[in-house]
């Protein structure tokens, strides 16, 4: 099947990376050589445009030289209507005027072709230079995204690697003062400091994989359960981190002393 993909889109199979001994390349060597390359490009570019100044200046002196020679022929052809002496020496510099005007006239083709080239292949340059320009942009762009995703997700690993020790202190302060415990009832220290975390995590858990696996029951956990009916959707687009809020929020619910308190589960 695969080979009759290539085959209808012209493609061919490539060599087994494990026979080649080819790697993926990382992102920071494909920028390194993609600055490489762009460098390369520049300095192309500076020659094409030397070249083009140059071939312009060319020109210029060409055409200028040979108005000057045109200019001179046609002093040199009034002069021989005007006087019958010195006819032949005028008729040799009229000719030798001529054969360096045609000279300068083939010059001048040669250079002007020549600039037409230079122009053509200075546009692709750009053309070419301007798009790793934009690939660039784009990877760089990219390497930005990447960034604030590992930012995130060092910050969601930090905070998680201190959260056990965090609930345990929250409890210990509410089993050593009254207020305090009154002031965490019906939250996750509640559920800690009651015996119910296992419970409402494990309830959590399976709502959350549920949500990613796209599916709409939960099986019947101890002290609560969940069923298709009651249990929480997650939208399509919906960040994996506020879907986890209201699954554990859900868990709490269900597994808090008769739900007297089930908490909303809006987003």
């Amino acid at each position: 099947m695969v080979c009759c993909v290539n085959e209808k889109w012209g493609l061919e199979r490539g060599d087994d990376i494990h026979e080649t001994g080819a790697r993926h390349k990382s992102l920071e060597e494909h920028n390194r050589e993609l600055h490489r390359e762009n460098k390369s490009l520049e300095e192309e570019l500076e020659t094409k445009r030397r070249a083009v100044k140059g071939l312009t200046t060319m020109i210029e002196n060409l055409t200028r030289r040979q108005e000057e020679i045109q200019s001179q022929i046609a002093e040199l052809e009034a002069q021989q209507q005007e006087s019958d002496s010195n006819k032949e020496d005028i008729l040799r510099q009229i000719k030798f005027l001529n054969q360096t005007l045609t000279e300068i006239r083939i010059n001048l083709r040669e250079k002007r072709g020549r600039l037409d080239q230079v122009n053509q292949e200075l546009d692709s340059l750009k053309s070419t230079y301007n798009a790793k320009l934009k690939g660039l942009d784009a990877i760089m762009k990219k390497d930005n995204v990447m960034i604030n995703y590992i930012n995130r997700d060092a910050e969601i690993i930090l905070k998680a690697s201190i959260f056990d020790q965090v609930l345990y202190e929250a409890v210990k302060i509410c089993r050593e003062i009254p207020e305090a415990d009154t002031m965490a009832e019906d939250s996750f220290i509640d559920d800690r400091n009651n015996f119910r975390w296992k419970d409402v995590l494990s309830t959590g858990l399976r709502v959350f994989i549920a949500g990613i696996d796209g599916a709409t029951g939960v099986a019947q956990v101890s002290g609560g359960g969940g069923t298709s009916n009651d249990m929480p959707w997650r939208d399509k687009d919906e960040d994996f981190l506020d879907w986890a809020r209201r699954a554990m929020r859900y868990a709490h619910a269900k597994h808090y002393p008769g739900n007297r308190f089930k908490r909303s589960l809006s987003k």
